[in-house]
């Protein structure tokens, strides 16, 4: 057979590698959960590898998170210490390895995105919520500097899983919703205190909403806000008894911000 004939027998195939493309594509736009998943997992591996590969050290806000996670305090004089809690469970659990603290943070980050679209699949649909959601690894927040697992990041799936959950409580109003609210507000300000800026702002929303202030009726917001008080208030008698070091500490490091640094450089 000739090199010319072996080519046209070979055209069908080449077409049907080509054709089956856009069907792959629109499967996973017809199936957001996988495209998701494939985020998810793609997110998770690379930025898991290589810094493992590369880093010959930790990060400098991961080595000081493993040291206060082994002191299993619950506020130091910066932050409070579940970031550093999870660390040292990390550690505890696959010992002295390097990946398993780039992975922690990638797992959060994944737990974002899957709380972002959510969130924007209530609001705008799956596709435009997938839409939004595969352009989030764009910032740059979400790439280079995430194998620093620091509060920062630790903070991100509870401020997307608040959002979303005051959403779907304002809107459906059961009070499952009210309740895992309270938990994951809660647990936020362990994360990180700048965790009550959304509280207050979310506070905010729920004044001005007609239909997410007419749930104020209901016993459930404030079954809700009863759950948030309890958990919080380990953490609120700590920050007294430490004379609230942290927000002291907070005010320092601002005016160092703006004394050195341009004043919109917490927004930049």
């Amino acid at each position: 057979m000739s090199r010319t004939s072996e080519s046209v027998h070979l055209w069908p195939a080449a077409a049907a590698v080509e054709g089956n493309a856009p069907s792959i594509w629109n499967g996973l736009v017809r199936h957001p959960w996988r495209m998701l998943a494939l985020l998810c997992l793609t997110q998770i591996a690379c930025w898991t590898l290589m810094p493992a590969l590369v880093n010959v050290g930790p990060p400098y806000d991961v080595v000081e998170g493993f040291m206060w996670g082994r002191e299993w305090v619950l506020l130091t004089y910066k932050h409070p210490q579940l970031p550093c809690w999870l660390l040292e469970i990390s550690h505890l659990l696959t010992g002295s390895f390097r990946w398993p603290q780039y992975m922690l943070s990638q797992l959060l980050v994944s737990t974002t995105f899957v709380l972002v679209y959510l969130l924007a699949r209530d609001i705008m649909g799956s596709t435009r919520a997938l839409a939004a959601v595969l352009l989030m690894p764009s910032i740059y927040f979400f790439g280079w500097p995430t194998p620093q697992f620091n509060h920062d990041y630790a903070q991100m799936p509870f401020w997307a899983g608040i959002s979303w959950l005051l959403w779907r409580a304002a809107r459906d109003g059961r009070p499952g919703w009210w309740l895992a609210l309270g938990v994951v507000s809660g647990m936020g300000l362990y994360a990180k205190f700048s965790t009550a800026l959304l509280l207050v702002f979310g506070g905010i929303w729920l004044l001005y909403d007609i239909r997410a202030r007419n749930r104020l009726a209901t016993p459930w917001p404030w079954l809700g806000l009863a759950v948030f008080l309890g958990i919080a208030a380990p953490l609120a008698v700590e920050l007294f008894r430490l004379d609230f070091l942290p927000l002291t500490y907070a005010a320092h490091r601002n005016e160092w911000v703006l004394a050195h640094r341009a004043r919109l450089y917490y927004i930049g």
